[in-house]
């Protein structure tokens, strides 16, 4: 147990201080989701073909997804009816 709490200290004095990074904007607004925060409960058909953001992926219901990260990509989660659930970067 003694041998613990050092090598916690330790570890933690490794971990970078993310917040004191900056290369522009923060990687959840690089998207561009805030100008389209009004389009959530809308039919996903009517958001923009194009933006701030390099891609955009609509996810359905049940759909699978892959977990790689891209601050430039636009998710839209939508419901059975096609409705916009929820906008996102990654």
């Amino acid at each position: 147990m003694r041998l613990l709490i050092p090598a916690l200290l330790l570890l933690a004095a490794c971990v970078p201080d993310l917040a004191a990074v900056s290369d522009g904007p923060a990687p959840s607004t690089r998207c561009g989701v805030h100008a389209l925060a009004a389009y959530v409960g809308q039919p996903v058909t009517i958001l923009p073909a194009h933006g701030p953001w390099t891609s955009l992926r609509i996810i359905r219901p049940g759909m699978m997804i892959t977990q790689d990260y891209s601050a430039t990509r636009l998710n839209a989660r939508v419901g059975p009816g096609g409705r916009i659930l929820e906008l996102y970067c990654g």
